[in-house]
């Protein structure tokens, strides 16, 4: 069956067309971009020239991936909404992972003195899927005894991981997923956005005359 994976939970944007058989998957074809806050205007075209240059179409996409977060409110409704869309005008096959989840797989290990650390807004930092506040980051990870981290926080953020080493991970999103198998993954009928904050914004006030 033909797969489709979307992640706009990251700085980069990620498709992946995947095959799967016996619930494991071979990867096709990939792209990927920076994101600049406009998948509105990018993720579906990407798709249809992912499609299109492997020679296929979006009825031939009978399972969908998408990452859940956590992300940006702006990036992950996006990727999010079109997984759902595309699903559900397709009655393709739903599922869903978390960033967490890619990274570990990414890994491939997980040694006690390692520690996954993604962004979670200015103020804080997800620690192997836990939420810590900035200020208390460096006492939290010498008390779990962390000596080595990867992921993906902010520049500002690293300034408060100096400590500690860093491990960079190079495997694109499609090359992670082959490590997947279909009962590691979450089914759904619709997959709801993990967000790291809200959108930012507020009800509007009632005028009275």
């Amino acid at each position: 069956m033909i797969t489709l994976a979307i992640n706009t939970s990251s700085p980069k944007t990620a498709i992946a067309l995947l095959k799967e058989h016996d619930g494991k998957f071979k990867l096709l074809d990939e792209a990927s971009w920076k994101s600049k806050n406009d998948e509105a205007e990018n993720l579906l075209p990407n798709i249809q020239k992912l499609l299109k240059k492997n020679k296929k179409t979006f009825a031939d996409i009978k399972n969908l991936i998408v990452v859940k977060g956590p992300g940006s409110f702006t990036g992950l409704r996006i990727g999010v909404a079109t997984a759902n869309v595309i699903a559900y005008l397709n009655s393709s096959h739903l599922y869903c992972l978390t960033a967490f989840d890619c990274y570990w797989k990414m890994l491939g290990e997980k040694p006690k003195d390692m520690a996954l650390l993604l962004y979670a807004g200015s103020g804080g930092v997800y620690v192997n899927g836990e939420l810590v506040n900035l200020p208390d980051l460096k006492k939290y990870l010498s008390e779990k005894k962390i000596k080595e981290f990867f992921g993906n926080i902010s520049k500002d953020q690293k300034k408060h991981v100096t400590h500690l080493k860093s491990k960079t991970l190079r495997k694109s999103f499609g090359k992670v997923l082959e490590k997947f198998e279909l009962k590691d993954l979450e089914k759904a009928q619709i997959v709801e956005p993990m967000y790291i904050k809200g959108p930012g914004i507020t009800p509007k006030k009632k005028c009275y005359i």
